[in-house]
């Protein structure tokens, strides 16, 4: 499994050394919501109720924002999607070749197939 877009305020050991501040941003080449909209409607691994404060802006909250979403090939939480659009999040070449390729559908991923996954990176989503 590939990650981007996790921090130390998502709480899990995946990006725990890394801050919010320190996540690359720049200027998206082309179509933002492209890639965003692929994040959004991949698959949730993981379900993490509440709000959470935009760490870019903290008078906007985002629901959800600590879930974590899956294509099956990478992972991130559900905060990234909004994080590429309003603050040019920089999404990994790698992610944004292979959402692409994929026509940026997102896969539909059978449960058995999304419990083999969270069992193979279940340690990275402890707490950090």
């Amino acid at each position: 499994m590939r990650y981007f877009g996790f921090y130390d305020a998502t709480g899990y050991r995946i990006g725990s050394r890394t801050r919010a501040a320190d996540l690359p941003r720049g200027p998206v080449a082309g179509d933002r919501s492209a890639p965003a909209r692929y994040m959004a409607d991949c698959e949730i691994l993981t379900v993490a109720m509440g709000v959470e404060p935009d760490p870019f802006d903290e008078s906007h909250l985002v629901m959800g924002a600590f879930s974590v979403y899956t294509d099956g090939t990478w992972c991130w939480p559900g905060m990234a999607a909004r994080l590429v659009v309003a603050h040019g999040l920089a999404v990994p070449a790698d992610f944004a070749e292979h959402a692409a390729r994929a026509g940026h559908a997102a896969p539909r991923i059978r449960h058995d197939e999304l419990v083999r996954l969270f069992l193979e990176i279940k340690d990275e989503l402890l707490p950090g």
